[in-house]
């Protein structure tokens, strides 16, 4: 692409006229682009020349979203077993608040007042 068009200055951000806000620039295009390849674990350095190869460009684009869902939800599993083994190991302090009627550890004075009002329509 020739130098001086729009999209080509878009992409590189080298458009000279307008006003820049306080604070960090914004992310251009190309860096964004760079941020979503490096989650990709794909190599953000090369990452036009395999674009301008569509077939290569789709082909890498797809298997990197496939093995970025399956980090993804393998992550999932493994902070859902840690919270799971973490919850088990934590031993359970008896508390004050029992009902009266069916002896259930309300764990707090609203929880214990919401329980006898259901247990004792029922007793």
């Amino acid at each position: 692409m020739p130098d001086g068009r729009i999209s080509k200055d878009l992409l590189y951000s080298k458009l000279a006229s307008g006003i820049s806000s306080q604070g960090r620039p914004h992310l251009g295009f190309k860096d964004a682009c760079e941020g979503d390849m490096k989650v990709l674990e794909q190599a953000p350095y090369n990452w036009e020349q395999v674009a301008a190869d569509r077939n290569k460009w789709r082909k890498e684009l797809h298997q990197g979203l496939q093995t970025g869902k399956t980090k993804l939800q393998q992550e999932a599993i493994d902070k859902h077993t840690l919270r799971k083994i973490r919850q088990n190991i934590r031993p359970i302090k008896p508390s004050t608040f029992k009902c009266t009627h069916c002896d259930r550890d309300c764990h707090s004075r609203v929880g214990l007042y919401s329980h006898s009002r259901s247990c004792s329509r029922t007793n």
